[in-house]
């Protein structure tokens, strides 16, 4: 029968594995190995896919410019792009589905509509901010979220989410 050791046997038998010349990485990898007895902590996941955008005329976006969009998902520390929509003329549609972890139990994701065009990196067609409270809470939803740009609101995307606990040990 396989019993728990009591912590100060696995810090003990940890100690003697670890060299004294190892990098505290080294030793942070090691205590969290699966046989020592500490679990890292749990990640749960987050399914992006943005099905399109309306965008309204002004505010840096005309019609009768054509514009090459892409969404940037950002949750946490991590991002991800979309594929680009070129030649669109304001109501893009993506076919992508992002995925992102969340490891610090993070509130909100954020959404960026950009033009890869564009040569600065901080301009862009406006942000979302998505709670993910909501999501959680139903699991998978499809709504559109408000973009801002400047403290208007210069459109909206519609953004389908789904989240995938985090599985038990």
């Amino acid at each position: 029968m396989f019993t728990n050791p009591l912590p100060s046997q696995i810090q003990n038998s940890q100690a003697a594995e670890i060299p004294q010349h190892s990098s505290p990485k080294t030793q942070i990898e090691k205590t969290t190995s699966p046989n020592s007895g500490v679990r890292p902590s749990k990640v749960e996941t987050f399914h992006f896919r943005p099905l399109g955008a309306q965008l309204y005329q002004g505010y840096g976006y005309e019609t009768s410019v054509g514009t090459d969009l892409y969404c940037k998902i950002r949750l946490g520390l991590h991002s991800k792009k979309t594929s680009t929509v070129e030649g669109d003329t304001g109501n893009p549609k993506w076919f992508d589905m992002i995925s992102l972890q969340r490891k610090h139990h993070e509130s909100f994701a954020r959404i960026t509509l950009r033009d890869k065009d564009r040569m600065s990196l901080f301009e862009n067609f406006g942000k979302a901010k998505i709670p993910l409270a909501e999501v959680v809470a139903r699991g998978e939803l499809t709504k559109w979220y408000p973009l801002v740009k400047k403290e208007a609101i210069v459109g909206k995307i519609l953004m389908q989410i789904q989240y995938i606990p985090a599985r038990a040990s």
